[in-house]
């Protein structure tokens, strides 16, 4: 198994599994368009599931090619970093690798300064839960390695890591709609 941690500064390989702010991850960068198909293969995901997107900083935004609008960014500068997600609309083909043609991503900020650093130096990368399609998600490293073994080029350990999972909610014409309850209430 090859463990690295979050400070490493060689060169990161393509597909890993590392700890979020709320579950393990498997993770390539966006534009390893080969380590995204890989991740679907390793987990067994069906391949119309769009992938959640973790980034580091604002900055990274313009990375996805995101439908931005005034009212988005000012919601994400008072709602991130945190375990929310939030569905943004993207057009762009060149992000279908990882929206699958729901011209949307679902992009999070997490707040957990070691993965905000390392995301910045990296990212920004797809991060679906480190679970094969049907499994409960892996909480630590060893349920991980025992999901994707070899399969995978590099684990991070960062202990146990359970939460629940994070809030997904999309923002349309200025109205916000929970997709999904999670770790961050939100009351409008």
């Amino acid at each position: 198994m090859n463990i690295r941690n979050f400070n490493d500064a060689s060169p990161l390989p393509s597909v890993g599994v590392i700890p979020t702010d709320t579950v393990y991850g498997v993770v390539a960068r966006i534009s390893d368009v080969e380590g995204v198909e890989r991740i679907y293969k390793i987990k067994k995901r069906s391949p119309e599931k769009a992938l959640i997107v973790l980034i580091g900083s604002f900055e990274q935004l313009n990375k996805l090619e995101l439908t931005l609008t005034n009212e988005i960014l000012s919601f994400l500068s008072q709602h991130w970093p945190s375990k929310l997600s939030v569905v943004i609309p993207c057009d762009s083909e060149k992000m279908n690798h990882i929206h699958r043609g729901a011209k949307s991503l679902s992009v999070r900020m997490p707040p957990y300064p070691q993965l905000l650093d390392f995301l910045i130096q990296h990212g920004p990368f797809v991060a679906p839960s480190a679970n094969p399609q049907g499994l409960p998600p892996a909480t630590n490293l060893q349920k991980a390695y025992e999901y994707f073994g070899e399969n995978v080029d590099y684990y991070i350990d960062g202990g146990e890591r359970e939460s629940l999972p994070s809030t997904i909610i999309q923002i349309k014409d200025n109205e916000i709609e929970v997709l999904r309850e999670g770790a961050v209430a939100l009351s409008f």
